[in-house]
């Protein structure tokens, strides 16, 4: 995978320069719906686009438990609206970026099924000239440098 200008999603061969190894994280379970938000403008992205990871189930928190929360805080992060198209449903952020594609692998009924990507958190991503950057991408082209640095 390789993440593109304006958090588009190309996935390339094994090994190509400046790309990420991601495994999808499996087939998404019957009644947990996810979409990919833009985080700032909580509009939805289309399919291959990198964005924040917004999951709505039966199963998801309301809160948290806190003494001094600031609950405009809460509020964001576990009743979230999208900013255009289906703004009824209510959504709980993850905090994490990520991407949905249709997989090409089958699951046991020989269907084709969406698969989600988490790249990494949203708070650790630095953007620079458009490009967003995770820490491990500067740790691996630290390593590259030269070759005394080495990985722990």
């Amino acid at each position: 995978m390789r993440a593109l200008r304006h958090d588009r999603v190309r996935l390339v061969e094994r090994g190509s320069p400046h790309s990420l190894p991601l495994m999808e994280s499996g087939k998404i379970l019957p009644g947990v719906r996810i979409i990919i938000a833009n985080p700032e403008t909580k509009g939805p992205m289309g399919e291959s686009h990198l964005g924040e990871i917004w999951v709505h189930s039966g199963h998801n928190a309301s809160g948290y438990f806190t003494v001094y929360g600031d609950e405009v805080l809460q509020s964001d992060h576990f009743s979230s609206r999208l900013s255009f198209g289906d703004t009824q449903t209510v959504w709980a952020r993850t905090g994490y970026l990520g991407f949905l594609r249709r997989t090409e692998l089958t699951d046991a009924s020989g269907e084709r099924h969406d698969a989600l990507y988490v790249v990494g958190a949203l708070e650790e991503a630095m953007e620079l000239r458009g490009m967003r950057y995770h820490p491990i991408d500067i740790e691996t082209s630290v390593i590259r440098t030269h070759k005394s640095i080495t990985e722990w």
